[in-house]
């Protein structure tokens, strides 16, 4: 992965999406680990409240096997890794509202309009992936990482 990875804070009462595997009441599969976001995540999802809101949504939905946008042959391949150990990756779409308030990863300037001034683009990143690591020799899922696909 391209980047350096940021700690962060993970919340135990995490919003769920939307969906019945991402109930609250829904008992969690998938070990997390140490969670950390790339910085472009960190500068662009989590710098604002929706942004931080749909990041932790999703890694609820992860925890609870959603596997968000996901074609079959991969969901299995996820479904399989709970078993065996293998890496699991999600896909989640981000959400138009979502990238149009987002924060440039360049600047650190919001993305959205404002104040008058000229509409600016809305960031380029249209989907959000959640990667938690294979297990290690003790049986243990110790990393997940949130990212961009161009983060990869």
């Amino acid at each position: 992965m391209k980047g350096e990875a940021v700690p962060v804070p993970i919340n135990a009462a995490v919003p769920g999406g939307s969906g019945a595997s991402s109930r609250a009441d829904q008992p969690l599969r998938v070990p997390l680990g140490y969670v950390v976001v790339t910085r472009a995540v960190a500068r662009q999802l989590m710098g604002h409240e929706d942004g931080r809101s749909f990041v932790m949504a999703c890694l609820h939905r992860h925890t609870c096997g959603d596997w968000g946008d996901l074609g079959a042959h991969d969901a299995e391949a996820n479904d399989s890794a709970l078993t065996t150990g293998a890496r699991i990756l999600s896909s989640y779409l981000i959400p138009d509202e979502i990238r149009r308030s987002a924060v440039d990863g360049e600047t650190g300037a919001a993305t959205s309009p404002g104040n008058g001034s000229e509409p600016r683009v809305p960031m380029a990143e249209e989907r959000l992936w959640i990667i938690t690591e294979a297990e290690d020799g003790r049986g243990l899922r110790t990393q997940t990482t949130v990212l961009f696909p161009s983060d990869y």
